[in-house]
């Protein structure tokens, strides 16, 4: 059989011009191999343990500003509910909170702790909040609407009074003109559990009903929401 050259094999690079010699000083001195193969595995093994160790690091940072995170949102909503200073919540939002990625966590945590905390009127205290932060541009409808999904995922399983609450944070909302019918209709989409349903729209159409806005405009509100209702066959 014969030799296949060595120049042929993947473990037998060699450069151009050099001689196919095991006592060529650029050939390993055990295998034959051109030297610069086994420095690229070297390379390549180097190259491995960087990333992986990058790859580490960058997802300890990661879990380590979601911390921090969390802990600037849950400081910021216990100076609220217990100060209720619309103007200083707002600053400490903008400053603290700089990238708007974290608005819609934010919007979450305040409409779960707004319905957790203790009466009275905690979470209608909350729906003023946003309402505020959203005229000022500080966040926006968007985020708003991204934040109240959000919760709405982790709804079912929960006391039926909180889809209540949160249906009166929505109905708020809707008619500050934060929310709009398209947007309570994918947080509907979100509760799968029809009495959690009912709950929501109830609270929500109730709140709508007892608004001050013209009557023309709660009408428009009654009957985008009788429409939801419907539409969410139960």
């Amino acid at each position: 059989m014969s030799q296949i050259p060595p120049s042929l094999l993947g473990v037998g690079r060699r450069l151009p011009g050099v001689q196919e010699s095991t006592s060529s000083p650029l050939n390993c001195e055990i295998c034959g191999c051109h030297r610069n193969f086994h420095r690229k595995v070297e390379v390549a093994a180097a190259e491995a343990v960087t990333k992986k160790r990058h790859t580490s690091r960058n997802s300890t940072a990661s879990a380590n500003n979601k911390l921090m995170v969390k802990r600037k949102i849950t400081s910021i909503l216990d100076e609220f509910f217990t100060n209720k200073v619309l103007e200083e919540t707002l600053q400490r939002v903008d400053q603290e909170l700089e990238s708007p990625e974290y608005h819609p966590r934010f919007v979450r945590e305040g409409i779960s702790v707004a319905i957790k905390k203790p009466p009275p009127h905690c979470h209608n205290q909350f729906s003023l909040l946003i309402e505020y932060l959203f005229d000022r541009d500080v966040v926006s409808a968007e985020d708003i609407g991204r934040g109240c999904i959000l919760y709405a995922t982790s709804l079912c399983g929960l006391f039926i009074g909180t889809s209540d609450i949160f249906g009166e944070i929505i109905g708020n909302l809707l008619l500050a003109r934060v929310l709009n019918l398209k947007v309570f209709n994918k947080i509907l989409a979100k509760v799968g559990d029809k009495s959690y349903k009912e709950a929501l729209i109830s609270a929500a159409m109730k709140i709508v009903k007892t608004g001050d806005e013209t009557e023309a405009l709660a009408q428009e509100f009654r009957v985008a929401l009788s429409a939801c209702s419907s539409s969410h066959s139960f």
